[in-house]
């Protein structure tokens, strides 16, 4: 069990340089780390923090410059909310 989550953690390392995702306090005792899932929350993270980075980079494009107070609110928004704002502003 222990080989199973030093080899998570040191995946989540090597692939992301990063605090891992996996951590052994999240495995209970005597089961397997399901690596599909925890590599599709991985993704979908990504793909994420990839939309609000383009819609920040956009924004700034069309206005110059944004404030602290709007980059939070974007990072801290929905998905949905992110896609709705981004047809809102560019139709």
């Amino acid at each position: 069990m222990e080989d199973k989550i030093y080899f998570a953690i040191h995946m989540n390392h090597f692939l992301f340089y990063d605090e891992p995702i996996i951590k052994p306090k999240d495995v209970p005792d005597g089961n397997e780390i399901n690596m599909g899932k925890a590599i599709d929350y991985v993704e979908k993270r990504l793909r994420e923090v990839e939309i609000q980075d383009i819609l920040k980079a956009q924004l700034k494009v069309k206005f110059g410059d944004i404030s602290n107070n709007l980059e939070e609110q974007i990072t801290n928004a929905s998905i949905e909310k992110l896609k709705e704002l981004t047809l809102n502003i560019f139709m």
